[in-house]
């Protein structure tokens, strides 16, 4: 099973979301993350980085990807973080049976710009996230 997290820059939550689904799956599950919108080999944001260090995870390595279509029919489920993204991703023409949404409400809150305790205050969110994933 492949799964492919996404997010808008894929600097923050997605890479993040991935990090912490490998982390309690030890690397069960083949996983990709990928932007909407990212700058092709952005690094993963400072405060993710730190933020992820906290929960025993190194995310200095990452690099940004942007989402292509060959990305989405090679994935078996797709991550999106808001229900933004989700609709985006159906666009692609990607099924609704595909795509789990993670998070309340709206999906999981950006926390790009924000403090270090922003961003483990999203590593949280992700947590429960990534939990409910495994448990459906």
């Amino acid at each position: 099973m492949k799964i492919l997290f996404v997010c808008t820059g894929n600097t923050c939550r997605s890479p993040m979301a991935k990090a912490i689904f490998d982390q309690m799956t030890n690397n069960a599950y083949k996983t990709e993350s990928a932007g909407l919108s990212a700058i092709e080999q952005s690094p993963a944001s400072e405060n993710a980085v730190l933020a992820m260090q906290k929960m025993g995870v190194d995310l200095s390595g990452h690099k940004a990807k942007k989402i292509t279509e060959e990305m989405l029919a090679e994935v078996d489920i797709v991550v999106p973080m808001t229900k933004t993204h989700a609709y985006i991703i159906m666009q692609y023409g990607v099924q609704s049976d595909k795509i789990v949404l993670i998070g309340k409400g709206e999906g999981i809150d950006d926390p790009y710009g924000g403090s270090v305790e922003d961003y483990m205050r999203c590593a949280q969110e992700l947590k429960e996230g990534v939990r409910c994933l495994l448990v459906n």
